[in-house]
């Protein structure tokens, strides 16, 4: 009899054991997929504006959660940037254009806004870009969607969407997706304006 218990011990074990063993493997398969979630992804897409103008937008996140998209605006070099880069250069253009817009109320009230900032970036004297990122979970949408510049943009309620949500958004609005080596050079000059 005692062999008997010792016996059916050992199988109790054995089954114990196996069944922990089934258990553990979900475990694993919930990590994967959290460190799928966890990593981030990036998407690139042209936008036709109603100016003629390509907008160039680059969305990242994590998930279903959006973190940043930028917003790369090409700007008309008119003949007063022109003027003044032949005068004192290129670098000295950009920041004195710059200087200027932060001066301009519009340009002083996006920042005022948490989670939005703006770059100047000049390829070169004939090409000019402002840049707008979007730091979406610390983006302040009530303010942003008061001021005119982003009034209709589908921005306002950036931060409610999931990335597939503002993905189909960007396909509804006719945005191509960028293939990769069509980005433009990499060695622009970019300035930032710093909120303070």
């Amino acid at each position: 009899m005692k062999k008997y218990r010792w016996l059916l011990l050992a199988m109790t074990a054995i089954c114990l054991s196996a069944c922990g063993t089934k258990e553990t493997k979900p475990a694993k398969e919930e990590t994967t997929q959290s460190s799928e979630e966890s990593v981030l992804k990036t998407q690139v897409f042209d936008l036709a504006l109603t100016n003629g103008k390509t907008q160039r937008q680059t969305v990242l996140y994590k998930g279903d959660v959006i973190q940043k998209i930028i917003l790369r605006n090409p700007m008309e070099v008119t003949e007063e940037i022109k003027q003044a880069i032949s005068e004192v250069g290129l670098e000295e253009t950009k920041r004195l254009l710059l200087e200027s817009m932060g001066k301009d109320d519009v340009y002083q009230q996006l920042a005022a806004i948490s989670g939005l900032s703006y770059e100047v970036d000049f390829l070169d004297e004939n090409q000019f870009f402002i840049t707008f990122t979007l730091d979406v979970p610390n983006l302040e949408t009530n303010k942003l969607a008061q001021l005119p510049m982003f009034k209709g943009s589908g921005l306002e309620d950036v931060s409610k969407l999931t990335s597939e949500q503002y993905l189909e958004r960007l396909a509804a609005y006719g945005a191509q997706p960028v293939v990769a080596g069509e980005e433009e050079s990499s060695d622009s000059s970019l300035f930032t304006l710093e909120k303070e």
